[in-house]
This record gives C-alpha cells, structure tokens and sequence, in this order.
C-alpha cells in the first residue's frame, strides 16, 4: 500500500494492469522496478554501457530491488543468458551499474529486476 499511496494517493486508485504514463510498462512492472508509474521517462534501462574490459551497464537501480544481468550473441535466434556472479545483485542508485568480465566478442546486454 505504501507504494500506491505514494503515487496514486489511494490504494484502490492504483490498477496494475493500467499504463498511466506513456511508457510500455503497467503499474505492476513499474512496481516491480520501483519506477514511477506516472512519468513515463521513469523506466528501467540502460543509461550507458561502457565497452571497456570489463564491459559495465549503467541504470538507475533502487536500493529495495535486485538486479540481474543478462546477455545475448544473437538476437534473432539465440537465447538469453545470465551473466556469471551477475544475478540478484543489490542496486546502489542512480549511478548502479552490472559488470561482464568474461567478454566473449560482441553481445546485447538486457536487465532483470525483482522484489527481493
């Protein structure tokens, strides 16, 4: 309730399978992700990601969820993986971010986020 109340000001205002901004996730994603659900630019995604060794992404994390890191080689046909010793780790902030030390070539990164 506390969350609803926070940004809907009355829990029977809040329905989680409503879009109340202009972004593509409902009010239950956005809790998920403790997000704002009436400003769409308040999304979980990756601000930068940085192609050094070893590779960093970058996002807005909350300190009440944890995050996991996953990758791809292909995007077409392959399937997602998690990122070893990335998985269910604690956000610190605005300036959270997932490491990938075992770079093999190139790959496309996707965040997971969960209610621990």
């Amino acid at each position: 309730d506390y969350w609803e109340l926070l940004h809907f000001g009355d829990p029977t205002n809040a329905v989680p399978s409503a879009h109340d901004d202009d972004d593509t996730f409902d009010n239950g994603e956005e809790y998920i992700a403790d997000t704002i659900p009436t400003d769409g630019d308040s999304c979980l995604h990756a601000k930068q990601i940085v192609w050094a060794s070893p590779v960093r992404v970058f996002f807005d994390g909350s300190t009440s969820r944890v995050y996991t890191l996953q990758h791809s080689t292909n995007l077409l046909t392959g399937p997602w993986s998690e990122v070893p010793f990335q998985m269910d780790r604690p956000g610190f902030g605005a300036d959270s971010f997932l490491t990938d030390t075992n770079r093999a070539g190139e790959r496309a990164y996707r965040l997971g986020v969960e209610v621990p």
